[in-house]
């Protein structure tokens, strides 16, 4: 049996950000962590007409799941349909995961 196999190409995110001059795609060059929820990235526009390199802020902003291992610095209002979700019952049957040890990791 002969079996081809194509390679599988590494799929890059589709998120991009625009250049506020002239709106081409931005390249983000750089990023530091300023906090638990906020990035601040260098970018750099990809016109080379433009050249415009500028900095940019991503933000957690709100809640839409909640997270299995929260953390106690990070506080984000739910979202409306977090919400909602509380409200019919839906996150009423979360349980917390049970914490684990080294001990209890199988090797």
């Amino acid at each position: 049996m002969n079996v081809s196999t194509t390679p599988i190409k590494k799929r890059s995110s589709n998120m991009f950000i625009r250049c506020p001059h002239c709106e081409d795609k931005a390249c983000v060059r750089d990023s530091r962590q300023e906090s638990r929820i906020v990035r601040s990235m260098v970018c750099q526009c990809t016109n080379a007409f433009c050249g415009h390199t500028f900095v940019a802020h991503l933000e957690a902003v709100r809640t839409i799941a909640p997270s299995a291992t929260p953390h106690a610095e990070v506080q984000l209002p739910r979202s409306h349909a977090a919400i909602l979700r509380g409200q019919n019952g839906t996150l009423n049957k979360y349980k917390e995961p049970a914490k684990q040890t080294l001990k209890d990791v199988p090797r």
